[in-house]
């Protein structure tokens, strides 16, 4: 009786180490088609203090389209925003796939 238990212990054991791993993996596959995070952001404000009014925000997006890439994540406060800085990109996320981008975050 105690080696069915042992045996049990070892498949129970095996069984969760495989489906650690395949969780894992599934979650850097979701990881790697989010847009780039830009970087310094605030931890409360998030990429506002770059948006001031002395600057205009056209160009500071732009520049950061520059370093980014034409679609990056951004931080307005606590919220995340997406920047698209490509006519291209823009008007598939606007009329292709308008269902799935449009909606209301949960």
């Amino acid at each position: 009786m105690e080696i069915l238990n042992q045996s049990h212990v070892i498949i129970v054991t095996i069984l969760l180490v495989i489906v650690s791993i395949i969780l894992k993996r599934y979650k850097n596959i979701a990881k790697s088609k989010q847009p780039p995070k830009a970087k310094g952001a605030w931890s409360i404000v998030g990429h506002l203090p770059l948006l001031h009014p002395s600057k205009l925000p056209h160009k500071v997006l732009g520049t950061m389209a520059d370093i980014y890439g034409p679609i990056f994540k951004i931080n307005l406060g606590v919220s995340e925003a997406v920047v698209i800085s490509s006519s291209e990109m823009a008007k598939e996320c606007l009329s292709t796939h308008d269902k799935s981008t449009l909606g209301r975050p949960k």
